[in-house]
């Protein structure tokens, strides 16, 4: 998964990752068809990645798709 978000690249995420990840920042969100892209930011378990990007809908699963990356 860090070696796609290093090249760019879309992961699949799934809900529990994205509201437990949220919870620090208050912040729940609900997945559902509709919803439009909400922002986030993705570190690494040892913190060498930072990526900004945003969390979307797509083919009845939910990704994370990095617009920026910092290593």
């Amino acid at each position: 998964m860090v070696a796609d978000i290093k090249h760019g690249r879309a992961v699949q995420i799934s809900e529990m990752t994205c509201i437990n990840e949220n919870l620090e920042n208050k912040e729940k969100i609900y997945f559902k068809k509709e919803n439009t892209p909400k922002q986030a930011k993705v570190t690494d378990s040892n913190h060498n990645l930072v990526a900004i990007g945003q969390i979307i809908w797509e083919n009845d699963m939910n990704f994370f798709k990095p617009s920026k990356v910092f290593i």
